[in-house]
């Protein structure tokens, strides 16, 4: 049995997504509504330790709501079925049966290359493989452990 005991995701990932979070909050709300909030902070000094305030919270808020994130991941490698577990709001469990993986990739984002991150993939023939079934956050050796360990399984399989 692999699982996330043998080959546990990194804890870094939890700074990763709070970055990733925090650069998708600004692209999506825009400079302008943070030019806006600089200017009502520059023209109202006694503003600024509330913007502060708000931003920090902000900020902890999306750190806290990584860390759940983390804390609830779980994937194991069953004899029969690979298991993801995952979820802070909603709680999702993706279960693929081994005779349906048709292809096993790892792949990183910028920000992952920055940390030192990888997800492995596991594609079949539904579309909802490629959003649910994939590891987040593993260093390079436990990806390489697991998509081999996958590997194998499918040999045995089919």
């Amino acid at each position: 049995m692999a699982s996330i005991d043998r080959m546990p995701i990194e804890k870094s990932k939890i700074v990763k997504g709070t970055i990733a979070t925090i650069i998708s909050i600004i692209s999506t709300v825009g400079v302008g509504v943070i030019l806006f909030w600089t200017a009502l902070a520059a023209i109202f000094k006694t503003f600024l330790p509330f913007l502060l305030i708000i931003s920090g919270a902000l900020l902890l808020l999306v750190y806290l709501y990584h860390y759940l994130h983390y804390r609830r991941y779980y994937y194991d490698l069953d004899k029969e079925y690979l298991i993801i577990k995952e979820g802070v709001i909603t709680y999702s469990e993706t279960t693929i049966p081994y005779y349906r993986i048709q292809d096993v990739y790892i792949d990183q984002d910028p920000l992952d290359q920055i940390f030192g991150l990888y997800d492995l993939h596991v594609a079949t023939a539904s579309g909802q493989s490629s959003v649910n079934a994939h590891i987040d956050g593993l260093n390079y050796e436990n990806a390489q452990k697991v998509k081999m360990e996958i590997l194998k399984r499918l040999k045995t399989k089919k």
